[in-house]
């Protein structure tokens, strides 16, 4: 017997399906990989995959706990951190929807953003596209739930609606207040989660107290030969002589530096990782970073904060797409401006690259001390 026509798929029928749909029980990541294509012009084209950025796993695990009420990210630029977060938002519009606030520096910001990657990468993702009833330039209507992006700089609407789903981007670009602001939106929800992610500004502003305030995550990543965990730390970034084979400055490998200027194709070739433990100097190549990252973990470094309050930490020596001979020479080139007195690009590589708050630290992470001349006495 041929089967008759059901012909158009009745509205009604067609939301009650969405709505007694169950809940996909896998873990956000394992959904992500499944539904999730890479925004449009990736470096990394097609599905979504969490092996590029493992430490966006247990971030998208957190995503889905409803015991956990916020969580905070400081993290380095261009390290998944909103790819990541846009995966996470995808889920929720599919799988546990609720009213949604995307907050962004300004609103122009969050207009070129949703024209350049929200809006496409919904489309790419057919669990979402399917769910578009309307779109506006700022607000989208899904069957399932209202989704607004706005700018920090807007008050009003900072206050305006009761929101399940709260994300901050790049807090510390905020005026004054605004998260305090917003933050409150989310109390009429008994499963609301607030996600503040962002590089951090100054010590102590809004993204480095969420950070404190919850459980500090802190990626660990494992040494090739020795398999020793280890938070990759700057310093322990290294130039090897290749005459002796040993460690030794970067300005004393031969041809690395000629007077003022820097070499930096002389001195790429000689640039390693020095494993904290055993001391085995690791090449940058992206099977040995990859490496590093899939078999790291997240190691808590507050186990008395609030359950309902995890935070997480990685910067730029992680994710393999950033060589560790553009750190290096980010940082060069910085510590060369702050010795003219300049420390505007020193202060940019610590919060955009290291991810960690500005603070007065010249010394600390001074190449072998080349600063510490600049250092004067004051309160």
């Amino acid at each position: 017997m041929i089967p008759m026509d059901p012909g158009p798929i009745n509205p009604v029928r067609k939301a009650a399906g969405q709505a007694w749909k169950p809940q996909d029980r896998r873990k956000v990541w394992e959904w992500c990989e499944e539904n999730v294509y890479a925004e449009p012009n990736s470096p990394m084209p097609g599905k979504w995959r969490s092996d590029n950025s493992p430490w966006a796993r247990e971030f998208l695990e957190e995503w889905s706990n409803n015991a956990v009420r916020e969580i905070a990210v400081m993290c380095s630029a261009q390290s998944s951190k909103t790819s990541t977060i846009l995966c996470g938002l995808m889920w929720s519009i599919a799988e546990d929807p609720g009213p949604t606030m995307w907050v962004t520096s300004n609103a122009e910001q969050a207009q070129e953003d949703v024209r350049d990657r929200f809006g496409p990468s919904f489309q790419r993702c057919k669990a979402v596209r399917d769910l578009i009833i309307e779109k506006k330039v700022l607000d989208f209507q899904f069957t399932s739930m209202p989704l607004y992006f706005i700018g920090a700089g807007s008050e009003a609407k900072l206050q305006s609606k009761p929101i399940r789903w709260l994300i901050l981007d790049e807090v510390r670009n905020y005026p004054e207040g605004a998260v305090e602001t917003v933050q409150k939106r989310t109390r009429a929800f008994w499963n609301s989660r607030k996600i503040i992610i962002s590089t951090p500004g100054n010590l102590n502003d809004a993204v480095h107290r969420a950070y404190l305030a919850g459980d500090q995550r802190v990626y660990h990543a494992s040494c090739p030969k020795c398999h020793a965990l280890q938070a990759l730390k700057f310093q322990q970034l290294v130039a090897v002589n290749p005459e002796t084979g040993e460690r030794c400055r970067f300005g004393e490998v031969p041809g690395a530096r000629d007077g003022q200027a820097w070499n930096f194709d002389a001195l790429a070739d000689h640039i390693r990782y020095q494993c904290i433990s055993c001391g085995f100097l690791i090449r940058d190549t992206p099977a040995n970073r990859k490496w590093m990252a899939k078999h790291g973990r997240f190691i808590r470094t507050n186990p008395k904060a609030p359950r309902n309050r995890v935070s997480f930490h990685w910067n730029a020596l992680l994710p393999f797409w950033v060589t560790w001979r553009s750190i290096v020479e980010e940082f060069l080139l910085a510590q060369d401006a702050a010795r003219k007195g300049d420390t505007n690009p020193l202060r940019i590589f610590v919060t955009e690259t290291l991810g960690e708050p500005w603070e007065d630290r010249l010394g600390e992470i001074d190449d072998f001390g080349f600063l510490d001349a600049r250092k004067d006495p004051y309160k």
